[in-house]
């Protein structure tokens, strides 16, 4: 079966330092902290992490992230995944006015035969279910960095935040 091919983009206005926001992005093991939909990280090794993901579908994407760029000076972070996704993501991190711009890239294909089976036709939903999660992040990413009383998107019914 021919894995579909997806690609995302977002982009955040956080009102804080680039180097804070860098520095928050980089550290990928705290992500389940501010993040709702990261249920799981863990390193694997160096540079390497197990990431476990389930927004609000009920499927959970379960991938190893490389990271192969991290390059304050330029804000740029860059990986490859693999797993149930496979493929890079980047994140570029730039001063404005009021703080940060924050660019998110995701080219990925996917490995789960049942999602690339409902691919024709649910698409749509899978899109939708990864810009919930982009903004749950970016919601989660502003609290954390601009307002420690500001409160943390939810996470779901059944999965306490750590």
């Amino acid at each position: 079966m021919l894995a579909p091919r997806y690609e995302f983009r977002s982009t955040w206005r956080v009102p804080a330092a680039p180097n804070t926001v860098y520095q928050t992005l980089h550290e990928v093991l705290r992500y389940p902290i501010w993040w709702p939909q990261f249920r799981d990280v863990m390193r694997i090794a160096d540079g390497r992490y197990r990431m476990v993901v389930h927004s609000f579908l009920p499927y959970r994407i379960n991938y190893v992230l490389s990271q192969q760029i991290a390059d304050r000076a330029t804000g740029r972070l860059e990986g490859t995944v693999e797993g149930d996704i496979e493929g890079r993501i980047g994140w570029k991190i730039d001063p404005s006015p009021t703080g940060s711009v924050v660019r998110f890239r995701e080219r990925v294909e996917t490995h789960l035969d049942l999602l690339n089976l409902l691919a024709p036709v649910a698409r749509w939903a899978f899109e939708l279910n990864h810009r919930v999660m982009m903004r749950d992040g970016m919601i989660g990413l502003r609290a954390l960095v601009c307002d420690a009383d500001a409160p943390l998107p939810p996470r779901s019914r059944d999965e306490p935040r750590p």
